[in-house]
């Protein structure tokens, strides 16, 4: 009853702590397991390994060590996935991690993989057909999901590897060239978004062959530009605002509009901004009058002016704004003139220095972009797709992006430029471009490498230039 209780005991250690064996990749599990079986080797007590084991973060119990040292023992590797009974699998443990590294790679060369796609892979390469069902099973058991793709140009097709190093690049030319200030509340990044809703896509339940639903709230046919700045020290020093033709933004009367209709719109107005906790003068009408009947505040178009509003409003700090570096993308609206003549807006208007992202990456070090932006979700979650109140929906964005908590944006900060830390990391990029590490991260990067051997493609992948430290190309491992 004792060694039961024990048993059971160690079995639940796997489910503790958020541990899960499954997040240890192949080659490490092989390594515990070659480990644990020359403790034993040695005649220590098995109770006392597996206690050494959990106090360096590996609390795996009885069971999976002695499934692990009977795996070695027969197969030579270790594998959770093989069933104690019923069918056997159609794959096995080797072609099941050749099939990922060739998602993988098709993922890395920008080629598309459909359900069919992986099916004729696995025909091809084993003469295994599998149903439609077991290959989405496939996908979804090795940690793939199904995701929208992008169109972009040339310019924009760089792997995540490739785009990693652009991020470990340009962080260490700022390092070295001193543009980070020390003192982080003269750093900040500037950006500006739309709030047009033609593109946007809302999903429901219906009975299957239906046909499309109808959405039956209307959209406005107002696009409007919010410009958004956060400092590198998590403070709201200059919070956000709005630019729009959406004449319902106004507080003062102008042409002959009708004075009831006139008055109702005012008064909708004000108490969205009492709600909204929003400054009336943080939103500003740049139509020409009642007769202006345009909708759309394009950035390339309006940007400049709308840059020079927004400063003009905070005056209380543009005198300190001198001494202060601002990041940005490479947009046509942060610049008045083309090629050697191009100058900077900002630089003019206040800032001592501008410096921009690289095109490539602007998103994902820029935390403005899909960070603060990324708020939006929020937003569009709340609205439940109805955004025929222009006016209450773009205010409640607003107070989105004023609610942002000072801890975040310093981690945003800390996340996409690694300011936290004394040395630039290719790892730490790799987590600012997928957000959060993933626990397949490892093990993906395993199968990457073994299906690139196999098919006697590079182990490295594509290799735009050989780093300072790898003089030969013996394998991927020193690359990676």
């Amino acid at each position: 009853m004792m060694s039961a209780s024990s048993d059971s005991e160690e079995d639940s250690w796997e489910d503790s702590g958020g541990f899960s064996v499954h997040d240890i990749s192949f080659e490490k599990r092989d390594g515990l397991a070659v480990g644990y079986q020359v403790c034993v080797d040695f005649g220590l007590k098995k109770k006392e390994i597996r206690k050494a084991f959990a106090a360096r973060g590996y609390p795996i119990s009885d069971r999976t060590w002695r499934k692990w040292s009977a795996d070695l023992r027969d197969k030579g590797y270790t594998f959770l996935g093989e069933k104690k009974s019923g069918a056997k699998p159609l794959l096995t443990h080797q072609q099941v991690r050749f099939f990922v590294g060739w998602v993988l790679h098709q993922n890395s060369q920008n080629v598309p993989v459909s359900l069919e796609d992986g099916r004729n892979c696995i025909r091809s390469n084993f003469g295994i057909t599998v149903s439609v069902g077991t290959q989405h099973n496939l996908f979804v058991t090795n940690g793939f999901s199904s995701q929208l793709m992008q169109h972009r140009t040339a310019g924009y097709k760089l792997n995540n590897d490739e785009r990693a190093k652009k991020v470990v690049d340009f962080i260490t030319t700022c390092r070295r060239n001193n543009i980070f200030p020390s003192d982080r509340s003269f750093m900040c990044a500037i950006d500006c978004t739309l709030t047009g809703h033609r593109t946007d896509k809302v999903t429901t339940y219906a009975p299957r062959n239906s046909g499309q639903q109808r959405l039956g709230a209307p959209l406005t046919t107002f696009t409007n530009l919010i410009i958004t700045v956060l400092w590198a020290d998590g403070r709201q020093w200059t919070l956000c605002m709005l630019f729009t033709f959406n004449k319902k933004f106004q507080l003062i009367r102008e042409g002959k509009r009708k004075r009831k209709k006139w008055d109702e719109e005012v008064t909708h107005f004000q108490q969205e901004l009492h709600s909204s906790r929003i400054c009336a003068d943080r939103v500003v009408y740049i139509g020409s009058g009642n007769n202006d009947s345009r909708t759309y505040v394009s950035e390339v178009e309006y940007l400049p002016s709308c840059l020079h509003t927004y400063f003009e409003y905070w005056e209380n700090i543009r005198d300190s704004l001198k001494d202060c570096v601002v990041f940005s993308d490479n947009g046509h609206g942060f610049f008045e003139g083309r090629g050697e003549d191009k100058k900077s807006i900002l630089e003019r208007i206040c800032f001592g220095r501008h410096e921009c992202f690289p095109a490539d990456v602007h998103e994902v070090l820029n935390p403005c972009d899909n960070r603060l932006h990324g708020r939006k979700k929020i937003w569009k979650a709340e609205m439940k797709g109805d955004f025929s109140d222009d006016v209450a929906s773009c205010l409640r964005l607003m107070d989105i992006f004023d609610q942002v908590p000072r801890e975040d944006v310093i981690g945003w900060w800390n996340t996409n430029l690694q300011l936290d830390v004394q040395e630039v990391t290719l790892e730490r990029a790799n987590e600012a471009i997928s957000k959060r590490r993933s626990a397949w991260m490892d093990v993906h990067k395993e199968c990457l490498r073994e299906y690139r051997i196999a098919a006697g493609i590079d182990a490295r992948g594509s290799v735009p230039e050989a780093p300072r430290n790898l003089d030969s190309g013996l394998d991927g491992v020193k690359w990676q």
